[in-house]
């Protein structure tokens, strides 16, 4: 050519192909023939199990460095005495204990054994605003059920309620710097960590195979058994399908996780007053709730309770068909 040589042709760049998603492979429990619901009751109960001999390791390591209550031969004695002087570390480290079983330990079981979106599966969403005082309503309406529950345990097996007392020393504060670390001990630390373990991972698993109420009935009596806390196992057992009933109802686990800061902070205030003498007409001259008391409650406790059924149903009604699931 007089005009140079041509150009070479341009050829037309290949697109990218699409590639399929990566589908994670599920976890032991949900592959097929398997139960993620057994394997839900399996798991928290070996992380409960871990829970309680790592405590107990380190009670049994308190009690051998301090041989002073040995020569008393009152095991009783000597347990009270433990956490009596060893208060302010043993509530460190129950802190501790909490963050890596009900917390990291419930968080790598889950990827583990189950795998999918925890945050689903845990309910992680913020609740709806209505079923923040409505949870509160019900719980402190059932409050005084709950205690008067308790009581009837103490009544009935008085020697129960000297065990009790030999570990109410961990909840009794004397000074601010005590005050904040009862509240983040007993207060904080439980309402996350033990609502992530029990609420999140246990009822959010039952729920795929048991309908309510027996996903609130199993997941509240699991929690009442693990606390090992025999006096209180009656107000365990009622605060617990309560919690329960609420992770249901209001499809996030955060107002359950109120509802049990403020719980056990009321056991807390009441552990460290008289009650009898600050609340005489709630209490009689023993420390036991007066069943007037739980009867003038109850109507609140109904009214919370009606009132999140009605929140739920919103909420389902709002959904998209086929998303109930994961509600």
């Amino acid at each position: 050519s007089r005009h140079g040589p041509t150009p070479p042709r341009r050829l037309p760049t290949p697109r990218p192909r699409p590639q399929a998603a990566i589908v994670p492979e599920p976890g032991f429990w949900e592959r097929e023939g398997r139960s993620p619901v057994l394997g839900s009751l399996i798991g928290t109960t070996l992380i409960v199990a871990l829970y309680s001999l790592a405590g107990n390791i380190v009670l049994l390591a308190y009690m051998l460095g301090d041989m002073r209550g040995f020569s008393s031969g009152d095991w009783l004695q000597l347990r009270h005495g433990i956490l009596d002087r060893y208060r302010s570390p043993i509530l460190v480290l129950t802190m501790v204990f909490e963050f890596l079983f009900f917390g990291l330990g419930t968080f790598l079981l889950f990827r583990r054994w189950h795998g999918g979106s925890l945050g689903e599966r845990f309910r992680l969403r913020l609740p709806k605003p209505a079923a923040i005082p409505f949870a509160v309503l019900g719980a402190a309406g059932l409050f005084p059920l709950a205690l008067f529950a308790g009581d009837i345990f103490s009544r009935a097996f008085p020697f129960l309620r000297e065990l009790e007392q030999s570990s109410g020393g961990l909840v009794r504060a004397q000074s601010p710097g005590a005050w904040v670390l009862v509240a983040a001990a007993i207060c904080a630390t439980p309402a996350l960590f033990e609502e992530f373990l029990f609420r999140g991972y246990l009822q959010g698993t039952l729920s795929r195979g048991l309908k309510s109420p027996w996903s609130w009935i199993l997941t509240g009596g699991f929690f009442a058994l693990v606390h090992q806390n025999y006096i209180g196992l009656g107000a365990l057992v009622i605060i617990g399908i309560y919690l329960a009933y609420v992770f249901d109802a209001g499809g996030s686990i955060w107002a359950g996780s109120l509802v049990h800061f403020l719980y056990n902070g009321a056991i807390v205030v009441l552990a460290n007053l008289d009650d009898h003498a600050i609340l005489p007409w709630a209490f009689d001259a023993d420390g036991l709730v007066r069943p007037r008391v739980v009867l003038a409650f109850l109507p609140l406790g109904a009214a919370g309770i009606l009132a999140l059924a009605a929140v739920k149903r919103r909420r389902l009604a709002a959904a998209r068909p086929g998303d109930h699931a994961g509600l």
